[in-house]
């Protein structure tokens, strides 16, 4: 809402998303674990980590209003205000920054997300369209392969949801979220949308179709392996860099062409769409994998002082997670810790009731005040990364309950074990 409310349309949606992702998964896992509601900590160490994350949070909250009494440089960001449909075609001016200006960290950004998907996938070892026939361990007979085939029946059974009417309406409204996620990539150069918010709409659909009948039945729609799509939308990022060496520009320069129409209207062709596509495919095989398995001074605002507070509470919780002894309390920590900072860093770039940073359609400025468009452009990526590094640390985690069946560090002492004589304290 905060985004919305203070001109992010492309932040709020993605955001949604990531979140509804980010808990589908969590629910996921939690729902395999068998957890101590309690916390392993006694009153006086509570009390300790409490004090450190109060002092810690009103820490953020301090520097961040000394960071926000000094006047912000917008000379970055007037250059591609002003820029972005003379010279990149584009009127979002978020999109523009992330496929054009600054494509070559989104490229090494969507390799991470692929990265993250690879390792994720390695630790819970999908095999999608199940094992081939003929291979594996012998067949069983009689009584034992009833027993197994009633087992796995019931296990099928209980991976999915029993309502009827969501396992009805669930593969319709997947596929329309499909049809809507193209259209949103479709246009994100010029609206709200692109790549990155695409993805993770297509990926939602995949997760409530995954909810409905169960993860081995979208397994088996799949035509092709998630890494195959995520290492297609690297392939296709790096061919639309590639591209602009053939006419003399420099690596990912935007190259466009114009085709005018039978009746009138003009379509416009360029490598930064073909970039964008790639994104939008690197985020679908990425993210199934997951659901798978400053100057002057000035005065500082009600609004800034209101916000600065928030960022400090998000911090405040998150290390007193941090520092507990239960690994899903330290991964809620590190999930809070990152909408703190995508908050702080917002918060930095000023929080204004200024339109979204797009271009009217005709300009090519535009024509009243407009939110900060780069820490937007900054904040979009960061929010994917995050929800990558939280996908590839909760099945770490659901891995090492499966080998430790326990989540307390203390009681997960593989390498230390209790009984084994302490480390010499010194040579």
């Amino acid at each position: 809402m905060i985004f919305l409310l203070f001109g992010a349309p492309d932040l709020g949606f993605t955001q949604l998303m990531v979140e509804t992702l980010s808990v589908v998964i969590l629910a996921l896992v939690m729902t395999r674990l068998h957890l101590d509601q309690r916390d392993a900590r006694v009153l006086e160490e509570a009390v300790r980590d409490g004090a450190i994350a109060i002092v810690c949070g009103f820490g953020f909250v301090a520097l961040l209003l000394a960071v926000l009494s000094v006047e912000l440089d917008t000379t970055l960001s007037e250059f591609f205000v002003e820029t972005s449909v003379p010279i990149a075609h584009g009127r979002n001016i978020v999109n523009v920054i992330l496929v054009d200006y600054r494509a070559l960290d989104t490229l090494g950004e969507i390799s991470v997300v692929m990265t993250a998907g690879i390792a994720i996938l390695a630790l819970i070892g999908i095999r999608l369209g199940g094992p081939k026939r003929g291979v594996g361990a012998p067949k069983k007979i009689g009584a034992e392969a009833k027993a197994a085939q009633t087992h796995n029946t019931e296990k099928q059974r209980s991976a999915r949801m029993n309502t009827v009417i969501f396992r009805t309406v669930a593969p319709y409204l997947a596929a329309l979220m499909v049809l809507f996620s193209i259209f949103v990539l479709l246009r994100g150069h010029n609206e709200p949308g692109g790549g990155f918010i695409g993805g993770l709409i297509a990926a939602s659909a995949i997760a409530i179709y995954g909810i409905a009948a169960g993860v081995d039945e979208v397994r088996k729609a799949l035509v092709f392996h998630p890494i195959a799509v995520a290492g297609l939308g690297v392939f296709l990022a790096t061919i639309a860099g590639l591209m602009s060496l053939f006419v003399d520009a420099p690596f990912l320069k935007g190259l466009w062409l114009f085709l005018e129409l039978s009746d009138g209207s003009e379509l416009a062709l360029s490598t930064p769409l073909l970039f964008d596509i790639g994104v939008y495919c690197v985020v679908v095989g990425g993210d199934f994998i997951d659901c798978a398995g400053a100057g002057r001074r000035r005065g500082v605002t009600l609004m800034e002082i209101a916000l600065a507070c928030l960022v400090g509470l998000f911090f405040t919780v998150a290390i007193y997670l941090l520092l507990s002894r239960s690994l899903i309390r330290m991964l809620l920590g590190i999930a809070i810790i990152g909408n703190g900072v995508n908050l702080m860093i917002f918060t930095v770039g000023r929080v204004t009731r200024e339109v979204p940073p797009i271009v009217p359609d005709g300009e090519y400025a535009p024509l009243e005040p407009i939110a900060n468009p780069l820490p937007q452009a900054l904040i979009l990526t960061a929010i994917v990364i995050g929800f990558s590094l939280f996908a590839f640390l909760l099945v770490l985690t659901y891995r090492a309950y499966q080998e430790l069946d326990a989540d307390n560090t203390d009681t997960m002492r593989v390498a230390e074990p209790e009984d084994s004589p302490r480390p010499p304290l010194s040579y």
